[in-house]
């Protein structure tokens, strides 16, 4: 069995995802129907026997592939509702009860990422930190507006940031950067957002947002698609771009919108002139493997 999913198993990692999906439908479909043990049971069966065949098919090798990796990830997600089910004994929902699920999934995945070395592992960990502050700064500050949100994603983008450089020789760096990216976009994305809840696609009514978040999401865009271009990174490349989108949708600035060159269209032109002078001044290098 382990050679079989070492060396790609397909039918397996498929299996795997299609176990997911199905309790997943259960859980919709059943969920007023069955009871809380009923859905823990499920859950932690389904969670222990997919942890279990990607654990065995991790050893012996450097990291997870194909299969395994499908079976780690499919485990964890299933993982959450023997979370979810064991925290609804002791609460109602809200967002303190999300906060304690998404940092118990979060250590889960660090775990498994820690055991096995799976990128996707450490991602899905980072995503579960990421969820875990957004619920804590709702459940510890109740906040009226989004700046507080928008805060939080940039202290988790400067986390991860920090992450991946400390881990920059590991291949667990790549994930940390899709996590920052990831933040990043949230923040890029809830500018357009804003816009166009208060002026419903009418980009000339809208509310002035301060400059710093434009400059915010503009630096995040571009840090990650400078990684993607010097990685050769695909994520990261995909989210820089989509970042940048919802920057240049915020830089129609305020309710007295005026139709000039001056500022961000200037600073644009000024800072791509700037990298063309470098990359002339610099010596050619030949390309890889040329």
């Amino acid at each position: 069995m382990r050679a079989r999913v070492g060396n790609g198993g397909v039918p397996l990692g498929v299996a795997a995802v299609l176990i997911a999906l199905a309790i997943g439908a259960i859980d919709a479909r059943m969920g007023e129907e069955w009871g809380i043990g009923t859905f823990f049971v499920i859950h932690a069966v389904a969670t222990v026997a997919l942890l279990g065949a990607g654990f065995v098919a991790t050893t012996g090798h450097d990291r997870p592939y194909g299969a395994a990796s499908a079976l780690l990830v499919s485990g964890l997600l299933v993982s959450i509702g023997v979370f979810t089910t064991a925290a609804a004994q002791a609460g109602d929902g809200g967002a303190g009860w999300v906060a304690v699920v998404a940092l118990a999934f979060a250590a889960s995945a660090a775990a498994v990422a820690s055991k096995t070395r799976s990128p996707a592992c450490a991602f899905l960990a980072a995503v579960g930190v990421a969820i875990a502050a957004v619920a804590a700064v709702d459940q510890a500050f109740d906040p009226d507006g989004i700046d507080a949100f928008r805060w939080t994603a940039v202290a988790l983008a400067a986390l991860f940031t920090l992450g991946a450089v400390a881990l920059r020789d590991s291949r667990m760096s790549a994930q940390l950067v899709n996590a920052a990216g990831v933040a990043v976009f949230l923040l890029a994305g809830s500018l357009p957002g804003e816009l166009f809840a208060a002026g419903f696609g009418d980009f000339y009514v809208q509310p002035d947002i301060p400059n710093g978040w434009s400059i915010a999401s503009f630096v995040g865009g571009a840090g990650l698609l400078v990684y993607a271009i010097a990685r050769r990174a695909s994520p990261p490349a995909y989210l820089g771009a989509f970042t940048l989108v919802c920057f240049v949708t915020d830089t129609v600035d305020g309710t007295d919108f005026d139709p000039t060159l001056g500022g961000w269209p200037v600073v644009l032109i000024g800072l791509a002139v700037a990298a063309t002078a470098f990359a002339l001044l610099r010596p050619l290098e030949s390309p890889p493997g040329g």
